[in-house]
């Protein structure tokens, strides 16, 4: 009880504090202490976590404060002539204190040992300035550093819904669809910094509404159907709009998206985020189909959907994105 009373009113309000003032400050050093500041309130908060290993805080506190000096190192350095590389340089170390992809092991153990409370932290409020952090480094970004940037969104996009396919457990599968959520977000803040605010405060709103509602009827596997008709009205809207189905926010916002990339950037980029849109579809309707849907009928539908050769499903996208792609390139040559 005193723990609790402790989070809601002292670690929690420092938190969100942190966050907020982030947004004011010019300096990308004291950027760079802030960060640091919310990483040590987190460290601190999870350590009373009863559920969590001590093995995975030190892990996460070895993983950030290496990055966190990483960061600083390259930040003091005169780097005038590697300056390109050294910008990819520190939009990987931010990667790994985001834990994306190909350094997502800690994140997603960190989840899964995590209460709720903490798993909504570390998806919404941690996320913040490491964020913010690479809006300032993306002023710098040349054509081959964003070709890598679109790339290593693109891998993690496609791996977060991959693995999250098959999960029954509820942390995990929040854990991958907030690294899938990142790396829209990181897109899209290079197009327009307002509607990244925008997407970032619905994806949060959405996550912790959804993440309370596991918590207070302790649900952690999808087939735990122990909502009631209001409250699976409210998950279903939620996840229509993490879906990007109209005419819920998450769509209008991808609408905004697709058309900042038909702006300033070519076709292929749309084709393969519109792909991996129909992946996400097939990631969120498990959830839909497990938690929404009655018991009877939601048996019915299982069985119809464990016959989907999900190997070939992803062989056919796969081919039919190559295809696409292949005609495009095919009629720029034109």
């Amino acid at each position: 009880m005193k723990l609790n009373f402790f989070m809601m009113y002292l670690i929690i309000p420092m938190l969100l504090l942190i966050m907020l003032l982030s947004i004011t400050l010019n300096s990308i050093f004291m950027l760079w202490f802030f960060m640091e500041m919310n990483m040590l309130m987190f460290l601190f908060l999870i350590m009373f976590d009863e559920f969590i290993l001590n093995e995975f805080i030190i892990k996460y506190f070895l993983i950030q404060s290496i990055c966190s000096l990483m960061l600083l190192y390259f930040m003091i350095m005169n780097f005038n002539l590697y300056k390109d590389m050294f910008m990819m340089i520190m939009i990987i170390f931010l990667f790994m204190k985001l834990g994306m992809f190909p350094f997502y092991k800690w994140y997603i153990q960190l989840m899964n040992y995590l209460n709720w409370m903490n798993c909504i932290i570390l998806s919404t409020i941690q996320k913040f300035i490491p964020l913010y952090f690479l809006i300032n480094l993306m002023i710098f970004l040349n054509l081959n550093n964003l070709n890598m940037l679109l790339l290593l969104l693109l891998l993690n996009l496609l791996f977060s819904l991959i693995n999250g396919l098959n999960l029954t457990y509820l942390k995990l599968l929040m854990g991958f669809s907030s690294m899938m959520q990142m790396s829209w977000m990181i897109l899209i803040m290079y197009f327009s910094n307002y509607i990244f605010y925008f997407y970032y405060l619905i994806y949060c709103l959405i996550s912790m509404m959804m993440m309370m509602m596991f918590n207070n009827f302790n649900m952690l596997y999808i087939y735990n159907n122990m909502l009631n008709f209001n409250m699976k009205f409210l998950l279903m809207m939620m996840l229509l709009s993490l879906m990007g189905l109209p005419p819920m926010m998450g769509f209008i916002l991808k609408l905004f998206f697709f058309y900042e990339i038909i702006m300033y950037m070519n076709l292929i980029i749309m084709l393969m985020y519109l792909m991996s849109s129909l992946l996400a579809l097939i990631f969120y309707m498990r959830i839909f189909i497990y938690m929404i849907i009655e018991y009877n009928l939601m048996l019915k539908l299982i069985f119809k959907f464990n016959k989907i050769n999900f190997n070939k499903l992803f062989m056919y996208m796969w081919m039919l994105m190559f295809l696409m792609l292949l005609m495009l390139e095919l009629f720029m040559l034109i």
